[in-house]
């Protein structure tokens, strides 16, 4: 993929800083436009979501001989995502401060996530600050990992054995457009250059072998910010803006990238910045929804709008809107719409909340999310805390798992 290297080195640079909005709208597509290229160096293939827990503190009275009792230290936590039903894979980084060194492990199931098997990587001398794993397919695989420095070299692997072996990924080769084969992930990328050499963002996909190829027609959106995986019918989405009006859209595909329709969007607010992304999309049957997640003016972050569509996402419907007496906020993840029809979204703030009049009003769901829920190919996943995840085919029946 041309200009990864210095794309991924961009990444890590952006990771060390503190990103903080002003209530500007230019200065905030200037910033989205870097996280879209954040996403593009991740691959947008694993959902990354940084959780922090604030603890509160124990004064404790003791004699200057007896030091303070420290707790045992959390596991670090996997990122798991899923090639199909059956088989997933779990990475695990641990890092002993932002500079490294980081050691790196990972895991792998083909029977659903009840059982987890140790999966080798690339051996190394060399100390490594920030590594990723991306799964194209049931056994093919994609490793990188950064080394020190301002400028350090990032070192990229494949294995089309699910990491039996793995191979140096040729990161210059990008394939000719093309349709998004079924089960693909999509990703934003740069899919050609303007006179001046300026990147111009689109739609595209990695391959088995982690090669990067355009989808067959881009979408007429800007920036596009496209879902990672393919809803329950197949349909494959981004989300940006219309290129002649500037206007908040949606565009779905339900040809693989041949031909799309785009639908624009009317809300009040501004979309998130966050790596995890302010926007999902669930399909369960005729019933599709849209979620839109970010912020009105400084306020914090909230759940800004819910649109429906009955029609494969050719036009959608507002069915929900943030307002002074309506909100729901530190809405997080993709939200599930469930087989009898329900819709939930999760909160940090109020659990997981649930509508039965499509999307319209909303009132405490009877099963509670331990954490977010991200949208994959083997159905939705919810990640909880010491490396337990709930996982389900229908939005009603969970099983939870740990990753050990």
């Amino acid at each position: 993929m041309p200009d990864l290297d210095t794309s991924l080195h961009e990444l890590r640079d952006d990771l060390r800083r503190t990103l903080t909005r002003p209530d500007l709208s230019h200065v905030a597509d200037r910033a989205r436009q870097r996280t879209v290229r954040r996403r593009m160096q991740l691959g947008a293939i694993v959902a990354v979501v940084l959780v922090s827990a604030a603890v509160p503190a124990l004064r404790l009275v003791q004699s200057d001989s007896q030091p303070p009792a420290q707790p045992p230290a959390a596991p670090a936590p996997y990122t798991v995502d899923f090639a199909d039903a059956d088989h997933g894979y779990a990475f695990q980084q641990h890092c002993e401060d932002n500079d490294g060194p980081c050691v790196f492990a990972l895991r792998a199931t083909d029977d659903g996530a009840r059982t987890w098997r140790r999966v080798s990587l690339p051996e190394s001398r060399e100390t490594f600050v920030r590594g990723m794993v991306s799964v194209m397919s049931p056994k093919g695989l994609g490793f990188s990992r950064a080394k020190p420095g301002l400028v350090g070299e990032v070192e990229q692997f494949v294995s089309d054995d699910g990491g039996r072996t793995w191979h140096d990924r040729d990161v210059e080769h990008q394939e000719s457009p093309t349709l998004i084969p079924a089960r693909s992930q999509t990703v934003p990328m740069c899919v050609s250059r303007t006179s001046d050499n300026v990147c111009v963002i689109g739609v595209g996909m990695l391959t088995p072998l982690a090669k990067a190829a355009p989808v067959l027609t881009q979408p007429p959106i800007d920036d596009p910010w496209p879902g990672t995986t393919a809803t329950e019918g197949g349909l494959y989405w981004a989300a940006g803006r219309e290129r002649t009006t500037g206007t908040w859209s949606v565009s779905v595909t339900s040809d693989y990238g041949a031909t799309w329709a785009t639908t624009p969007l009317d809300f009040k607010g501004l979309p998130s910045l966050q790596v995890d992304g302010a926007w999902s999309m669930t399909e369960r049957g005729s019933d599709m929804y849209l979620t839109v997640v970010g912020n009105v003016g400084v306020g914090p972050t909230e759940l800004l709008a819910v649109f429906r569509s009955t029609d494969k996402g050719v036009s959608w419907a507002r069915t929900w809107q943030s307002t002074e007496k309506h909100e729901l906020q530190a809405v997080t993840g993709d939200a599930v719409l469930t087989a009898d029809g329900e819709l939930l979204v999760y909160s940090r703030v109020v659990g997981t909340v649930a509508s039965s009049d499509g999307g319209r009003t909303f009132a405490k769901a009877r099963h509670q999310f331990p954490g977010p829920v991200r949208w994959t190919r083997a159905g939705y996943l919810v990640t909880g805390s010491n490396n337990a995840f709930e996982l389900s085919g229908d939005g009603l029946t969970w099983r939870r798992f740990e990753v050990r």
